[in-house]
């Protein structure tokens, strides 16, 4: 009996307490890669100025994993200093409409070529959580990979891996 329930601990261990495990996901629309927990479920909004918006999004009762892209409408894919402009003004917009004050940021770089933002916030909409986001341009393409839930979501090392697992594929 001991056995077994050394057995079941270490399965319980391994599997997260029952998580999905991350799997990789690959958007040939939006020309990316990336470890999902889960299959995503996809919808397409009309953002500012009548831009397509697309999503894919990973929900639990702990928070949420979500991507969403658009292809920027203003000419900026061969304009480094926009993109350094544009990513934390993108960025802000988000936590704002999420009810949000933004926090730190920090410079990231995407595959050792894009730069980014990665930043986090408290938010207050759909409901009270935390969290934590990249933004990257790549070319033409702007792309938002968020972290949003509870702290423990937001700040686990399975929402590193999400965002450190993001690739473009331009």
């Amino acid at each position: 009996m001991k056995k077994l329930v050394s057995v079941f601990a270490v399965c319980v261990l391994c599997l997260g307490c029952g998580e999905t495990p991350l799997t990789e996901f690959k958007s040939p629309d939006g020309k990316f890669t990336v470890l999902f927990p889960g299959t995503p479920k996809t919808s397409e909004q009309t953002g500012k100025a009548g831009v397509k918006v697309k999503s894919f999004e990973c929900a639990s009762s702990s928070g949420s994993f979500l991507i969403n892209f658009y292809d920027s409408p203003v000419p900026i894919a061969n304009d480094p200093a926009l993109h350094d402009k544009l990513t934390p003004l993108e960025a802000q917009g988000l936590v704002t409409g999420l009810g949000g004050t933004m926090g730190p940021t920090n410079v990231v770089k995407l595959q050792d070529k894009y730069q980014g933002v990665e930043y986090s916030s408290d938010v207050t909409k759909p409901r009270t959580g935390k969290l934590r986001g990249r933004t990257f341009i790549v070319d033409q393409r702007v792309y938002n990979l968020i972290v949003v839930g509870k702290e423990g979501t937001v700040n686990s090392e399975r929402a590193t891996r999400f965002f450190d697992s993001f690739k473009a594929n331009p």
